[in-house]
């Protein structure tokens, strides 16, 4: 079997998250890509996983106006 190489101790990708840490340094709302989308983005990652921890055949109930 190859072996791979060590990965480098820092990673340096884009700095996509710059503009929204400059908006919240800012106490602005203006950012690339509007809170209410990532919100809206991250329940529905949220709900993803709890149905797959739940399993096949099991309800997830979930109360999205109150994030419960």
């Amino acid at each position: 079997m190859d072996q791979f190489p060590e990965p480098p101790k820092h990673c340096r990708g884009p700095r996509i998250f710059l503009p929204t840490l400059d908006a919240c340094h800012a106490h602005s709302s203006e950012t690339s890509v509007p809170f209410e989308y990532g919100t809206r983005l991250t329940e529905f990652a949220i709900l993803g996983n709890l149905a797959q921890h739940a399993g096949l055949g099991h309800k997830v109930q979930w109360d999205g106006p109150n994030m419960k």
